[in-house]
């Protein structure tokens, strides 16, 4: 992979401060490169005593959960927190895109629920901007602070997704995939954002507050956007936990196979995977939704001691129909949700309004010799002159001496 050109200017022009996010640094002797140190989290909610790896993109899109890990020691995340504070890599600089993935096992909680998490393993990839882009610091009003980067439903959704993708277009390497990964979050919010403004970006936005989200003294309004941010992210993950939960419990499947099937059904454009159905009719059933209010609560609550009160103007709205066939028309004014080439059935048969040969008519809705006459109610569906064979002797009315004797149909003597 080729080093995007404002990554390397970020790490040229910010390397004395890049110490704890690149490692190295001279004070004019040559020392040892330091290793490379990151911040992270895990959401379902935020995953108490989870396994943490970190693996390079190249490697995981290949081996996944095989690949070679890049940590010095094993490592897990905080089990009173679920914060991963300077998790230590055993290289010196980042040249390629990593992949962050936080697994629980019998002995991870949810901080949100206090019981195990509905989605047991999440994943992220940490593009190399990410880790060298200092983020203003709000406690020390400059740019010295590197963003924490979050493994959340959403963010596993899209990175499979794109590894799909490009799987199927022959593209199956890092830049092929990271290629993808704009695309693959577009249609991940689009399913599953319940409303989430469409230029959040879930690979790097919080979805909890924390250092990048503290109240900036005489910021007050981006302070305020930023929250909101937080605000509508983390509704859209606790409204998919909700829903993929419900769907699990209907369906008899666990939730990591109700995501493959979502990623397949997704990357191929058909949404026809009975545990796809189980999913959408999950998202689609308003008592999975969260409020607003409720998700507010939860992040000004919620003990991972990074968070503070919200800013008094964050306002974001509650969770809202998602597009599950990304037509641009909301499931709950979309008579045919799961259909991106139609959004009215006026007859309820199933077929779009714009394909149904016989809108009004839920009995029909192709008319393939294009006589006027139903598919479903012509004995001859692929001969105009006829639609009618009273005898059933596979000669049409219009054509046959004797339309009522199925032994006779033609007279050739008069």
């Amino acid at each position: 992979m080729h080093l995007p050109s404002l990554g390397k200017w970020f790490c040229a022009s910010f390397f004395a401060v890049v110490l704890t996010a690149c490692g190295g640094g001279s004070d004019g002797q040559d020392e040892p490169a330091e290793p490379v140190t990151l911040n992270a989290l895990g959401v379902d909610g935020p995953l108490l005593n989870a396994q943490v790896e970190v693996f390079t993109l190249a490697d995981y899109i290949i081996n996944g959960d095989s690949s070679t890990s890049l940590l010095l020691a094993p490592t897990r995340s905080s089990a009173s927190t679920g914060l991963v504070d300077n998790l230590t890599l055993s290289i010196t600089s980042v040249l390629d895109a990593l992949v962050l993935v936080v697994t629980a096992d019998a002995n991870t909680i949810d901080l949100t629920t206090g019981e195990a998490p509905v989605v047991s393993q999440v994943v992220t990839v940490i593009r190399d901007i990410d880790i060298y882009e200092p983020v203003f610091n709000p406690a020390t009003s400059s740019y010295d602070l590197f963003r924490r980067h979050y493994a959340t439903p959403l963010t596993t959704l899209a990175l499979d997704l794109a590894i799909e993708v490009a799987t199927a277009n022959n593209e199956l390497t890092q830049l092929g995939v990271l290629d993808e990964l704009n695309n693959a979050q577009k249609a991940v919010k689009n399913l599953f954002g319940f409303g989430m403004a469409s230029t959040i970006d879930i690979f790097t936005t919080s979805p909890i507050l924390d250092e990048v989200t503290a109240p900036r003294s005489l910021q007050e309004e981006e302070t305020q956007g930023l929250q909101e941010d937080v605000g509508q992210y983390r509704l859209a993950i606790e409204t998919f936990v909700n829903a993929i939960a419900a769907a699990a419990a209907a369906s008899g499947q666990d939730t990591a196979a109700l995501m493959q099937a979502i990623i397949a059904d997704i990357a191929d454009g058909v949404l026809d995977d009975a545990a796809t159905d189980a999913v959408f009719e999950a998202i689609n059933d308003t008592d999975n939704w969260e409020a607003a209010d409720a998700i507010k609560t939860l992040l000004e609550t919620e003990l991972t001691g990074l968070n503070g009160p919200l800013e008094s103007g964050v306002e974001f709205d509650d969770a809202s129909s998602p597009d599950s066939d990304q037509d641009g028309v909301p499931n709950d004014a979309d008579d045919l949700p799961q259909d991106p080439d139609g959004t009215v059935d006026s007859d309820g048969d199933g077929v779009g309004d714009n394909t149904d040969a016989f809108p009004n008519d839920p009995t029909e809705s192709a008319d393939s010799d294009e006589d006027g006459v139903g598919d479903n109610a012509d004995a001859f569906p692929n001969d105009a002159t006829e639609t009618v064979d009273s005898d059933g002797d596979g000669v049409g009315d219009n054509g046959d001496v004797f339309p009522n004797d199925a032994t006779e149909s033609a007279d050739s003597d008069g």
